[in-house]
């Protein structure tokens, strides 16, 4: 996941039209995510962090990085990813319930 992640970033930095930094945005999203479903918490964080850089609003991006952060015992950025998401999105009872045990 490092390696494809890598790989992201590096064509973000040499991509010169929209379309194709959208592509590579995404694609580390969908990377995050996969790797988060398959348990693979370190890769996902990385590649999810490297997402949110990009878009600093998206929320469920953000939810998905505390779960990652959480699934690999970094509870104190897992936190600090859910506090984000009640920044974006007060009401989220996801973000809550790691937050706060609700």
């Amino acid at each position: 996941w490092s390696d494809a992640g890598r790989v992201l970033v590096e064509g973000l930095a040499r991509a010169g039209d929209a379309g194709t930094r959208s592509q590579l945005v995404q694609g580390l999203l969908d990377g995050g995510r996969q790797a988060l479903s398959r348990r693979e918490y370190r890769g996902a964080s990385g590649l999810l962090r490297e997402y949110v850089r990009q878009d600093p609003t998206n929320v469920s991006a953000y939810l998905d990085l505390g779960k990652a952060y959480w699934g690999s015992g970094d509870r104190t950025e897992a936190l600090g990813a859910f506090r984000r998401v009640l920044e974006l999105a007060p009401q989220n009872e996801e973000a809550r319930r790691f937050l706060f045990g609700q």
